[in-house]
This record gives structure tokens, C-alpha cells and sequence, in this order.
């Protein structure tokens, strides 16, 4: 009970100093999903077996994605480029509805820079460095567009991206193409990225304005969830 309310003064801290007020709305019931570490919520009377989910950033947490396919007996479409995750997932028994693809999401098609963790235990890597001597590897990436005609997609129904910095280039992109996923969840990365909860804060606004409400941010405040409005007709 301390911890969570640390951890919430914490947030409301951050957000005060960036003067970010984010408006979280009552859109349904929504439900948690997946371990404490890699869960999200999501409004569960928006998903059914047919859905299509993506679920951007693996790492070594597939809890989320497990936890979908049991519960609304779907198939998930997991991404990951990084060496770490790839290694893990080859140890891993893994239900068949469950298709993992060793690419990144950006907001371009290409290669992109990562660097390695340095800290023992550390799983995610990131675009950027915050130290000198990280070592690097180049890894392929997509656009949520391309891989959604690879994947002969013509909507998504929840995509999750846990991306470590790169999500302000993928959601500049997805609001350019005009998709708009049912549900969207985003860990932000304002800790990281240099310009802190700014950057945080313009991307809710521009995923609000095309539509999309908040219903969810964790305790720690780098969480969000939303849906689009045109699902909750």
C-alpha cells in the first residue's frame, strides 16, 4: 500500500513539473492482464477470438500476450528485433497462437541503431544511448503500415508497444496514415527521451485529438491506455 501511493506521488510529481494533466475518462469496464511487470489493461467487451493484436516490445515478458490468447483465445503477432528477446524466445514453449517476428516498429522502414543493456539482469534495449560504453546492434525495422500489409491486416484491434523511446516516431506515424488500432497501449518513455514529459505530453494530445481516450495510466504515470471513440459505438 506505501509503495502505490510512492509510486502515484511520484507520477503526479512528474506530471505537475510538465505541467501535464492527464484526463483519464470511464469508457468501459477494462480489465489487467499479464504479471505486474509486462501487464496491461484493456476493455475485454472490445476483443474476441477474431481480434487482431499486436504487441510491439517482447523482451522477456510475454505474460500480456499469454494471458490474450487464453482469455479471448486469439492469435497475437509479437515483434521484437533485439538479440536478447530473440535468444529468449527460442528457449520458450510457446502456444500455437502465438507468432513472434524478430522486427522493430518505427516510423520508418529500415535499419535502425540499439544499444545493450550494461546493468546485469537488464533486458530492454533502446535507441538511445545513455552511455558511452554500450555496445550496438542494427536491427531491422517496419512501419506499423508495412507490416500491416504483410501481414494482410486491414485493422488492429489492440496494439501494445513497449518500445523504449521509439514510440513518439511510431505514433507521429500511425496518426499520418490514418490507422487507428481499437485500443492503444503505450508505455512512454519521458525519463529517457531528452526533451523529459514534454514529448510525453504532445503525443496524448495528438492521439486525443484524432479520437483516441484515455482510460488507463499506471501508478508509475509511463503507462497509457486508450481506445478510440469509434469502438464504443
Amino acid at each position: 500500500m506505501i509503495k502505490s501511493l510512492l509510486r502515484v506521488a511520484r507520477r503526479e510529481f512528474t506530471f505537475r513539473m510538465g505541467g501535464f494533466r492527464p484526463s483519464i475518462e470511464k469508457v468501459g469496464e477494462a480489465k489487467y492482464l499479464g504479471s505486474v511487470y509486462g501487464g496491461w489493461p484493456v476493455i475485454p467487451s472490445l476483443i474476441n477470438a477474431d481480434s487482431i493484436i499486436y504487441s510491439f516490445g517482447v523482451g522477456q515478458d510475454i505474460s500480456f500476450d499469454l494471458a490474450m490468447i487464453e482469455l479471448f483465445h486469439c492469435k497475437v503477432q509479437a515483434f521484437d528485433p533485439t538479440p536478447i528477446c530473440k535468444e529468449w524466445i527460442s528457449q520458450q514453449s510457446l502456444p500455437p497462437k502465438f507468432f513472434f517476428h524478430p522486427i522493430g516498429v518505427a516510423g520508418q522502414d529500415g535499419t535502425i541503431t540499439m544499444y545493450l543493456p550494461i546493468v546485469e539482469g537488464s533486458v530492454s534495449c533502446s535507441e538511445q544511448q545513455t552511455s558511452r560504453i554500450q555496445s550496438s546492434v542494427q536491427v531491422p525495422v517496419q512501419r506499423v503500415e508495412t507490416i500491416m500489409r504483410e501481414q494482410n491486416d486491414a485493422h488492429i484491434d489492440v496494439l501494445k508497444m513497449d518500445i523504449e523511446g521509439s514510440e513518439i516516431g511510431v505514433i507521429d506515424d500511425l496518426i499520418k496514415t490514418l490507422i487507428r488500432p481499437g485500443q492503444l497501449l503505450v508505455e512512454f518513455h519521458h525519463r529517457i527521451n531528452r526533451s523529459g514529459i514534454a514529448t510525453t505530453k504532445r503525443s496524448v494530445g495528438l492521439l486525443q485529438s484524432v479520437g483516441y481516450q484515455l482510460f488507463h495510466v499506471s501508478e508509475l504515470g509511463d503507462e497509457f491506455s486508450f481506445v478510440h471513440r469509434s469502438r464504443l459505438r
